[in-house]
């Protein structure tokens, strides 16, 4: 299941584990397929912060 937020969405990894019902690592990226850099993710992360 993938989990969206409104400025980030949640991705996977190789090696994700289900702890306690959540999925570990957390795999955060932007959006925007096209916005992939780490600014870009930094400032999503604290937007959705507020």
């Amino acid at each position: 299941m993938e989990i969206s937020y409104k400025n980030f969405k949640v991705g996977t990894c190789a090696g994700q584990k289900v702890v306690d019902g959540e999925t570990m690592p957390l795999v955060p990226q932007p959006p925007e397929q096209n916005k992939s850099d780490t600014e870009s993710l930094v400032s999503a992360l604290k937007q959705e912060k507020k």
